[in-house]
């Protein structure tokens, strides 16, 4: 079933587009108009037989319905109107399919189901909430399998922390953390985390395009950052 959900997720990806650049026209062409209606409404249909259970989704997807007997000049009309709801209604089709095709295996879905569990823990003890808003786009782009992504959410909530921790180098900051007793110094697999957790992350925002992130490298990220909040957490505490 995956690979037809797959199919029918690129077949309102790109009546979408399609509607989204008809919409650029001052005057969208009829017939491309009507082409896009009867596209859509068929990968509606598409939808039931492919899809267990598929009653909420059709729900949200209703045909574009249009009188035989309608005047061209009212199709035109009304054209951008049309358009708008072909692509807002695709738009619904593709979250919710994004949602049946994860990306992960059922270890990563895991993982992805703990840090959820650990961000909601963190979020009532940090400063403000959007730290637990870019924590929870970083993790649901990683679901949907957008890794570079979710790589560059986690990757600012990062440097933001650490731009957060008193220090000019990366080592003056470790210095502040052992400091304040917010790490053990004898505690070498922490600092380490740290150090990486910094690197990986200003990698990911470097200008060298031909960085890509893996499943396994957004995942990683998303963990360092939970562990790095964890951290900043008990630094703030010190310093309110």
């Amino acid at each position: 079933m995956e690979v037809e959900v797959a199919g029918l997720l690129s077949k309102f990806k790109a009546i979408r587009d399609l509607a989204r650049e008809a919409k650029e026209n001052v005057y969208p062409d009829r017939e491309a108009v009507k082409s896009l209606i009867s596209e859509y409404n068929s990968t509606v249909t598409l939808v039931g037989s492919i899809i267990r259970d598929a009653s909420k989704l059709i729900h949200l997807l209703p045909s574009i319905y249009i009188p035989e007997t309608i005047s061209e000049d009212m199709i035109s009309t009304r054209a951008k109107s049309i358009l708008n709801t072909i692509e807002i209604r695709c738009q619904g089709a593709i979250g919710a399919l994004e949602r049946i095709i994860s990306p992960l295996s059922k270890e990563d879905s895991d993982r992805i189901s703990s840090l959820k569990v650990q961000v909601k823990k963190l979020s009532a003890k940090l400063p403000n909430i959007y730290f637990e808003m870019n924590m929870e786009k970083a993790i649901e782009e990683c679901e949907h399998g957008h890794f570079l992504a979710s790589a560059l959410i986690s990757g600012r909530v990062i440097i933001y922390v650490l731009n957060k921790i008193p220090g000019k180098e990366m080592d003056d900051k470790i210095k502040t953390l052992i400091e304040k007793e917010v790490i053990n110094k004898e505690r070498k697999d922490v600092i380490e985390l740290v150090m990486k957790a910094a690197k990986k992350a200003r990698n990911f925002f470097s200008h060298n395009i031909e960085i890509m992130p893996s499943p396994s490298d957004a995942l990683s990220l998303l963990g360092d950052t939970v562990n790095l909040l964890e951290l900043y957490i008990k630094l703030h505490n010190t310093m309110s």
